[in-house]
């Protein structure tokens, strides 16, 4: 869909897999702080969780500025970086930086990963000076993990064999200045399965 505000095309997830969303909620965490360069891993139940699952991450974003910058500010205004991985401890790495737009109020946001969707897969998103957090969707069946970032303005699919039983997923904050990295939120649900929903035959 086009968003009109932001003058973007957005991709979302298929209706069809996010149905399959349970009410089955394998994990929640709120306002935890990240140290630069660390790991926090998020303990899923035991017996495969993680395997398909519905994620969702909201980082905090660096506040924007009362006034519009200066150049000079500008230049030291926090580059925030943030990873997500999935799929096991050697699954698919999503890396997220974001940093100040040439205004000097709003921001861009870059996202890394092996592929991408829609025709500004690979393009810096913008981000406007009034939002304060940055979510990220995830979803995930066993080898495949959709990611969509800020409801879509961008996308990624990567696919990954993890080990038996392996499908952790962590959370990464590195930054290059002195800047707070947090995670507002994290909600995690089970997906179920297509197959047994009766729109499948055997």
């Amino acid at each position: 869909s086009w968003d009109p505000v932001l003058h973007w095309l957005l991709a979302k997830p298929t209706l069809e897999l996010t149905q399959l969303r349970t009410r089955t909620l394998l994990k929640t965490h709120n306002r935890t702080r990240l140290l630069p360069g660390n790991e926090l891993k998020l303990a899923l139940p035991n017996g495969g969780a993680g395997a398909a699952m519905d994620l969702s991450i909201v980082f905090e974003l660096p506040a924007a500025p009362s006034t519009r910058l200066t150049k000079s500010y500008q230049m030291r205004a926090p580059v925030v970086q943030y990873g997500i991985r999935v799929l096991g401890r050697t699954g698919p790495l999503l890396n997220i930086t974001v940093k100040m737009a040439q205004d000097g109020v709003n921001k861009l946001c870059f996202v890394d990963g092996p592929l991408g969707n829609g025709p500004a897969a690979h393009a810096p998103f913008p981000i406007t000076a009034s939002e304060e957090t940055l979510q990220v969707r995830v979803l995930t069946d066993r080898s495949v993990a959709e990611f969509f970032v800020a409801g879509g303005r961008a996308s990624r699919t990567m696919r990954h064999y993890p080990a038996r039983a392996d499908y952790g997923v962590s959370v990464i904050g590195t930054t290059g200045r002195d800047h707070t990295l947090a995670v507002r939120s994290i909600e995690a649900f089970e997906l179920g399965c297509g197959w047994s929903s009766g729109n499948f035959a055997p």
